[in-house]
């Protein structure tokens, strides 16, 4: 949200884009992943350790929702670019998701692959619901390059970030 005020392109996404996103890939499948049995008492730093794990998606939304609507200076509208948007970050936060349920069981597993079809799912066939628009061939292309381009950066940064905490663990 700080990045668009400092950049000249618009606000990617309107309210309902980000229920569609955060319900489909953050909520429901975290009610149901809390549901599992843990008998582990919590160690170490707790909220520097949720934060270090949700940086890596972060930073690749704002990265790739940012370049999603500098598309509008090549002729795309802004409604496109923000629906452009709207599937990345779904797709990256589904990655994330999938980062998370590792390593997977039966229940993990099937709240990753439940969530990311419903979240491809809800956007596909009730698009016009959520205020995305549909898809061409060349708008699909450029969903999935900015889309890999989003699982580079997460899994950069989880490196980049791992690699650092086990520099700095003492022997």
């Amino acid at each position: 949200d700080l990045l668009m005020l400092l950049l000249p392109a618009g606000y990617p996404f309107q309210p309902i884009h980000m229920s569609l996103v955060s319900g489909l890939t953050v909520g429901i499948p975290g009610f149901f992943l809390s549901l599992e049995p843990s008998r582990e008492r919590i160690r170490g730093r707790f909220m520097r350790t949720v934060f270090l794990r949700a940086l890596p998606g972060g930073v690749a939304v704002a990265v790739c929702a940012t370049l999603a609507m500098h598309l509008t200076h090549y002729g795309y509208s802004r409604d496109m670019c923000s629906t452009i948007a709207t599937w990345v970050t779904g797709l990256i936060c589904a990655l994330v998701l999938w980062r998370t349920c590792l390593p997977l069981n039966l229940r993990r597993g099937t709240v990753a692959v439940g969530s990311t079809v419903a979240f491809v799912g809800a956007a596909l066939l009730f698009g016009s619901m959520f205020y995305l628009q549909p898809l061409t061939l060349e708008t699909a292309a450029v969903v999935a390059g900015l889309t890999a381009l989003g699982a580079a950066v997460v899994l950069g940064a989880a490196m980049i970030i791992r690699k650092r905490q086990t520099l700095k663990k003492p022997e």
